[in-house]
């Protein structure tokens, strides 16, 4: 796709975010959550109606609903994309189905997208002179991509002949940076009060991604009076890092960042955001503790301290924690430090910070417990694994630039780059990784120093290696891909890592809106002048330390420009339990069969033609099937189940 199509498609649908025709922010195609949890089998032990109050705040499961609640996997359930949500927690609304992947297409403009609908209810026993109010809370938006004008959410309930829409968005003008609460009387109208009432939320966007966006909270259907306020205190979103500004980094630079010797602004204090959705003052408890998955074992254990929330109100609560150290602190220094045993320490480090919160009065203790979990390997990252855009620079040899901070000079092997696939494969497209220790006129630098790739000194005037476009997997087309370099290189304090493109049409690379601790990290540079960056959120480029055995032999499957075959084959049955047969009529052509798992990862491989594979030993869920015959290639999607 050419820049002047994005600018084409910015200007008549929103779709993509281009800031000064240099920088753009792109919508994906895909959501990376679905591919690693197993849909909930949505069969009931009992298929009564359910028994008012129907409560839900998305709280208690993450990717897909709760299925004795809901009867439909559609929409996303997560815990980072909306703004200040009630409680911790929202249905999301876009252009993605039930296994993270577009309705359609970049040709429909707006279309019905997902649906959430309710198990059925019963409301049989209630009369016109009972109080039943439905109630919920929505935002456009938050963290994403707005909705364009013609996108709607749209609220349905069920009676004996068909469905009536009982409320609908009408147009957003701006970002809601706090949801809106709706409330509906039920018992109006005798038709609804059946013994198997059903609502439904649907959304009508832009059905080619993750685009779009609307969040529902706190969904409620119950007797009683239209409430405003609830009897409910929550966590609202996931505690800040205890390594801010990063989500990853090495256990030694996670050590040495907390010297302060070497790190003078480190006040080893984080934060975690509650709500009160009472209006009257409440006061609330916490204790946290910090614990060590590996050994199954509590490091520390607060003591309760409690703070008094106002009322249909936020509170941040700050946490200031003692420095993390291992088992060589002399024990006349041991109660100033969280001591980590020598047992805990391997390849990866693990720390678990778990948070809880009690009230009086509290109607859902779902919400009132989080975990934080934090991996130490070896890689340095802003970002939180999941790509919320794409971005890119357009600009013939455009390039840009991320900064980092280490507290102690260490080697860098590779970099790990989050690439995006939107609608065309990028796979061909080329590109240099560079590594500065100064960039003049960022950070006040009047000099420029390269630390990779280095100077030839035999050819000075050399061009750097170029690198190809690498996806990870075939079904998503998007994730990390790992370079590794023909040499360590030594950084120290300050350093910036980015790519420089070939050709005038950016690179696409993840982008996480959500993390905005990578914000005024970023820099780009188009014709010979580097210019900050305007956007919140961190580019996902990850530097490698401490090269493991093995990290550079990664078999990674790179996104298949595939031939299409001249005869399409099938496979049955579809799901299957130990047996998936293989139909292709030009049998004496086929060169390979491969199944591949969600990831992209190759599981099994068999030369030739067979007409049944064996699948037994496969875990439950959804892989790939790839047959190639005569040069061509061909992929098709099943699911493994017992």
């Amino acid at each position: 796709m050419s820049a002047k199509h994005y600018l084409i498609v910015s200007f008549i649908g929103c779709f993509a975010l281009t800031l000064m025709a240099q920088e753009k922010l792109i919508p994906i195609p895909m959501e990376q959550h679905y591919k690693n949890v197993e849909k909930p089998n949505l069969k009931r032990s009992s298929k009564k109606p359910i028994e008012l109050p129907f409560i839900d705040d998305f709280s208690s499961t993450d990717v897909y609903p709760e299925p004795n609640l809901w009867e439909d996997q559609y929409v996303f359930i997560n815990k980072f994309m909306a703004v200040n949500p009630p409680t911790i927690g929202v249905a999301t609304f876009d252009g993605l189905n039930d296994e993270g992947q577009p309705y359609e297409g970049f040709s429909v403009d707006n279309a019905p997208c997902d649906t959430l609908t309710s198990k059925e209810i019963n409301l049989a026993s209630f009369t016109t002179d009972n109080s039943i109010f439905f109630n919920f809370f929505y935002q456009a938006g938050g963290y994403a991509d707005f909705p364009n004008p013609n996108d709607t959410l749209i609220l349905e309930f069920k009676h004996e002949a068909g469905w009536d829409t009982i409320w609908k968005t009408i147009k957003e003008d701006e970002v809601l940076t706090d949801f809106e609460q709706v409330s509906i009387k039920v018992s109006d109208s005798l038709k609804y009060l059946i013994d198997d009432f059903q609502f439904r939320f649907r959304n009508y966007a832009r059905p080619a991604g993750h685009n779009d966006f609307w969040h529902i909270d706190y969904v409620r259907l119950e007797e009683g009076a239209p409430r405003t306020e609830i009897n409910d205190q929550a966590f609202v979103d996931f505690p800040t890092s205890i390594i801010e500004p990063y989500s990853q980094m090495t256990f030694d630079q996670f050590l040495f960042q907390q010297d302060t010797s070497k790190n003078k602004t480190n006040n080893f204090t984080h934060s975690f955001k509650l709500r009160n959705l009472e209006n009257e003052d409440v006061p609330i408890n916490n204790v946290y503790k910090i614990n060590l998955p590996s050994l199954q074992t509590n490091l520390f254990t607060s003591g309760n301290f409690t703070v008094t929330v106002a009322g249909n109100s936020f509170f941040n609560q700050t946490i200031t924690l003692k420095p993390f150290a291992i088992d060589t602190v002399t024990a006349t220094n041991a109660q100033n430090y969280n001591i980590i045993p020598f047992d805990a320490l391997d390849d990866t480090v693990k720390l678990e910070m778990e948070y809880f919160i009690e009230t009086s009065n509290d109607v859902r203790r779902q919400n009132d417990t989080i975990r934080r979990n934090y991996e130490f390997s070896n890689q340095l990252a802003y970002d939180d694994g999941s790509a919320d855009l794409a971005y890119a620079v357009d600009g013939e040899s455009s390039e840009f630039a991320q900064r980092y901070v280490v507290y102690e000079r260490d080697d860098i092997f590779g970099l790990m780059i989050h690439f995006a696939r939107i609608e065309s494969n990028q796979s061909n497209r080329l590109f240099s990784i560079k590594i500065w220790d100064k960039i003049e006129g960022v950070d006040n630098s009047d000099t420029t120093v390269l630390l990779y790739p280095k100077k030839n000194p035999l050819d000075p005037y050399a061009e750097p290696e170029l690198l190809n476009v690498q996806y990870p997997n075939t079904y998503n087309h998007s994730g990390f891909r790992l370079y590794c370099f023909d040499q360590q290189i030594s950084v120290s304090d300050t350093f910036y890592v980015g790519i420089q493109q070939s050709g005038d049409v950016g690179i696409l690379v993840g982008f996480d809106k959500n993390r905005q601790t990578g914000n005024q990290n970023l820099f780009y540079n188009l014709f010979n002048e580097w210019t900050p960056s305007i956007l919140d959120g961190s580019v996902m480029l990850r530097p490698v330390f401490d090269e493991s055995p093995g990290d550079c032999e990664i078999d990674w499957v790179d996104a298949p420009t595939y031939a299409i075959l001249s005869n399409d084959f099938d496979i049955y049955p579809n799901p299957a339990n130990n047996k998936l047969n293989i139909n292709f009529e030009e049998r004496n052509k086929v060169e390979a069969i491969e199944i591949l798992d969600a990831a992209g990862k190759l599981v099994q491989h068999y030369n030739g033609f067979i007409n049944q594979v064996d699948i037994s030993d496969l875990s439950n869920g959804m892989y790939f099937i790839r047959l190639t015959a005569d040069g061509k290639s061909g992929i098709q999607k099943f699911i493994k189940t017992n």
